[in-house]
């Protein structure tokens, strides 16, 4: 797809699916069933699929054979990053709204921590549970809206860098100039027969 179209519509069209994989994700509730979250990632991973292979040929392609190892170790450190500041900073939103429905709803985190015990999931622990649940799907669905809308950035950036590349017609040489050779018989033929052949069309 990116040698026929172009790396901006695999890495736009990639980005694209990953914000409505998130979006669906976002709609979560904690009554949700599997098929839900299957849904949401599948249409992710295929995303991230189309998005990171065109991008990462792309780079590589602008690095001389030379800077071929610097390039890919570029490529990761990034990846890497990505990872680790995206579960650092989701992560902390997640935690952050379900703490703070669980402070409301049961007064403390230790009651919500109490209610994973055995005497209390078949007793009055189970409003308290429940309550957990939702507390932490809300709290993971704002995260994955933060995800979508950082996601969202990243394809505005991904479809200004990936401009088509412009083909520029060759100038017209001047009149009574010598015509060149073609470019095929010219990177076989020795250079001592061009320039014969170039005498004879001048004679």
């Amino acid at each position: 797809l990116a040698r026929r179209a172009g790396t901006r519509v695999p890495v736009t069209l990639g980005l694209a699916a990953v914000i409505a994989g998130l979006l669906i994700f976002a709609q979560a509730s904690a009554s949700s069933g599997y098929g839900h979250y299957v849904l949401a990632l599948v249409i992710v991973s295929a995303g991230i699929g189309l998005a990171m292979s065109a991008a990462t040929s792309a780079s590589m392609r602008e690095l001389p054979p030379a800077m071929a190892g610097v390039g890919s170790a570029v490529n990761d450190t990034t990846r890497n990053m990505g990872s680790v500041l995206g579960v650092a900073v989701f992560g902390s939103i997640t935690a952050s709204v379900f703490a703070s429905r669980m402070g409301s709803s049961v007064g403390s985190l230790g009651a919500a921590a109490a209610a994973g015990t055995p005497d209390h999931r078949a007793g009055s622990g189970a409003d308290v549970l429940h309550a957990a649940a939702s507390a932490f799907v809300t709290g993971a669905d704002r995260a994955v809206l933060a995800g979508a809308i950082v996601v969202a950035a990243g394809l505005v950036v991904a479809f200004r860098a990936f401009r088509p590349a412009r083909v520029t017609a060759p100038a017209e040489a001047p009149a009574g100039a010598p015509a060149e050779a073609p470019a095929a018989a010219r990177a076989g033929t020795p250079a001592r027969e061009i320039g014969r052949a170039s005498c004879r069309e001048r004679g």
